[in-house]
């Protein structure tokens, strides 16, 4: 990767220069202990220290401003923290409403024992229909079979008149983004099935595509849309004036990104991480999955703020050409630490050589239905009140059937049978010391009637309305005669598929923008020539690759149902 890269990285400069006991001097120094450190120690360290830093200059494009704060008032820095603090809590009570659906959501799905309704006398059934998770799963096994092939997710066209050289960048464009997404990136099927089967459930998701320095490689990640926190009045994060993504993250990985320049040198103070405030969604998913927190020594966790917003910012304004400050606010990327107010990092974001300085927006969102704002719409929001009355009238059944098959009611206090406390078993004749009159008196048995007909009728007319919403194909297909015409039946299958199709466009619209937005960072920040090895065959591709001359495109067809 680029020298200034590498440069910041303590892998990279230990790697090429440092001498190996040099990450213990480092820990030294950390721990406040520098006095310590031995002439030629010091020496040493210098060296690193000025090779770490030689590119956080305040004029470098990718330098953390923060450092500087020469040249920006340090008070600022301090009302900045508690700024973003503020408008974070702003934005997360601007959509109350919305997690609160996302939590209806997962509860429809019946994976947690926390249920909606359902009766409160002892025995109550509590299941849940499993009308949603079934679309969810249908709809993951189909997508990610068309989206993510075996041979790779990534395909390229090329732009423009075709010729040799063109159809050789094409291809070797082609070969090294799924060889990216196979093996540099191993995480990255992992997140795009958790993405497919999350998207039909709440109807917005996101992929973050960004260069991570310190894994010295491009990646691309799913975000969990609960953590991804957008103001009330935003309809794209291109256009809103901020968005913020929520992460926490231990000591140990803040010192590795302090060390490597990524972060501002500030104290660390750890805080207890069960004190730390969870999302009502967070604590939802952690219920379904069975987890809950127990805090190990030094298992401390601290949660970021990385926020995308407009700043003027002090020192770092936007000047004309004859150097007068506009008073526009420019794109800006600030990290904080949320507990400890501080701030962590500054950096501009757009690109180096754009004179508009117009915002990069490394996020990908992704829509299962188009909704009438800036989130998508969902199975939760279309078919959420029939999975819930599917699972009410569900229950009803259930419930019925119980009292039907296991009669109750009511005992006269007079009655004195030993040993009829407990209940009968089945094939159990139990001899009782009172007589056969004395015995039928003392009970009075409740007229339960059985499982009601029209109950039965009921969920399985609810359970069709959802399974049309849902499979629109298979229902309207199903329709059809066996022995009807040909012609008929494909008409009712192109209709049917119109509903799935569309959805799948839209997923295909945002991988394409997802594959985009990777192509274009590894423009930015390969080597010139990579030269990169499959099985059976040694390859290359070269930085200059990722131009205008191809375009990458997903594998799967967009008209595909």
């Amino acid at each position: 990767m680029r020298d200034k890269i590498v440069e910041r990285s303590i892998e990279g400069a230990v790697d090429q220069k440092e001498p190996p006991d040099i990450k213990g001097i480092i820990s030294i120094v950390k721990e406040g202990g520098k006095e310590l450190l031995t002439a030629e120690e010091y020496d040493e360290y210098s060296v690193y220290e000025n090779e770490i830093y030689s590119s956080q200059n305040p004029d470098d494009h990718n330098a953390n401003l923060a450092d500087h704060v020469e040249r920006i008032d340090n008070s600022y820095i301090n009302r900045l923290a508690n700024d973003i603090k503020e408008w974070v809590d702003n934005d997360l009570n601007s959509r109350k409403d919305w997690m609160a659906k996302e939590v209806r959501g997962i509860r429809l799905l019946g994976l947690s024992d926390k249920t909606i309704g359902g009766g409160s006398f002892k025995g109550a059934s509590k299941v849940t229909h499993p009308l949603l998770i079934e679309a969810c799963t249908q709809f993951q096994a189909r997508a990610i079979a068309e989206i993510w092939p075996s041979d790779g997710p990534v395909n390229t066209i090329i732009v423009g008149k075709i010729d040799d050289e063109k159809e050789q960048q094409a291809l070797r464009v082609k070969n090294y983004m799924n060889y990216q997404y196979g093996k540099q990136m191993p995480d990255a099927f992992e997140d795009e099935d958790k993405m497919l089967f999350r998207l039909p459930l709440s109807g917005s998701c996101f992929k973050k595509t960004f260069y991570n320095p310190m894994e010295d490689m491009v990646v691309s990640r799913f975000v969990e849309s609960s953590v991804m926190i957008v103001p009330y009045a935003a309809t794209s994060l291109k256009t809103a004036v901020r968005y913020t993504e929520k992460f926490d993250e231990s000591a140990n990985e803040t010192l590795k990104k302090m060390a490597a320049g990524i972060y501002r040198d500030v104290p660390i103070r750890t805080t207890d991480y069960s004190n730390n405030e969870k999302t009502i969604v967070e604590e939802e998913i952690d219920d379904t999955q069975g987890k809950e927190f127990v805090q190990y020594e030094g298992d401390h966790l601290s949660t970021r703020y990385e926020c995308y917003c407009n700043l003027d910012l002090p020192g770092f304004e936007d000047i004309t050409e004859d150097g007068e400050v506009t008073g526009i606010s420019l794109p800006f990327v600030v990290t904080i630490d949320y507990d400890n107010e501080d701030v962590l990092a500054i950096r501009r974001n757009w690109k180096q050589h754009d004179r508009k300085k117009s915002r990069r927006v490394y996020y990908t969102h992704y829509r299962f239905l188009p909704g009438l704002g800036f989130y998508g719409y969902g199975l939760t929001h279309a078919i959420g009140g029939l999975a819930e009355s599917a699972t009410g009238a569900l229950r009803s059944l259930l419930d019925a059937a119980g009292f039907a098959n296991t009669k109750g009611g009511y005992k006269t206090r007079d009655a004195r049978i030993t040993g009829g406390d407990s209940p009968i078993g089945m094939g159990e004749w139990r001899e009782v010391d009172t007589t056969a009159d004395d015995l039928k008196s003392a009970f009075f048995a409740l007229p339960y009637d059985e499982p009601s007909k029209t109950m039965f009728e009921l969920l399985g007319m609810l359970d069709d309305l959802g399974r049309r919403f849902a499979s629109t194909t298979e229902a309207m297909v199903g329709e059809a005669s066996n022995n009807g015409p040909v012609g008929t039946t494909l008409a009712l299958i192109e209709q049917g598929s119109k509903v799935s199709s569309a959805i799948h466009k839209r997923l295909h619209h945002s991988t394409a923008h997802e594959f985009n937005l990777l192509a274009e960072l590894n423009g930015e920040y390969l080597p010139d020539d990579y030269p990169y090895s499959v099985p059976g065959k040694d390859l290359y591709i070269l930085s200059k690759d990722f131009d205008d001359r191809v375009d990458v495109i997903p594998i799967s067809d967009p008209n595909s149902i």
